[in-house]
């Protein structure tokens, strides 16, 4: 009997090295590891799965993470989601503060 996992970690970002090597290295016992490489997807994954953690680039297509953090948190403001960038802008920044976003580090 397969145990279902306890907790959904969804990983969003354009590059599939990072997304390979994200779930390599995050992989653990009761988490289960959803993928997209676009915006749209990871928003009809959400819809349909509770997704405990979401990481995403700021830069997918076809809209960026600052507004699928805004989608997140309208249909699942309990979801923790983090936002990684390169180099983010600073209204990028403001922006994903506006939206919901918690904080941000250098």
């Amino acid at each position: 009997m397969s145990k279902e996992p306890e907790h959904h970690l969804l990983l969003v970002d354009q590059d599939l090295d990072y997304l390979n090597w994200a779930t390599k290295h995050l992989g653990a016992e009761g988490l289960k590891i959803l993928r997209c490489d676009t915006a749209d997807k990871a928003a009809q994954v959400i819809k349909k799965i509770p997704i405990d953690v979401v990481i995403c680039d700021i830069k997918l297509d076809p809209f960026d993470g600052v507004e699928l953090l805004q989608l997140i948190r309208a249909s699942s403001p309990e979801t923790i989601t983090i936002l990684t960038a390169v180099s983010p802008t600073t209204s990028q920044i403001i922006e994903a503060t506006q939206k919901g976003a918690l904080g941000r580090s250098s």
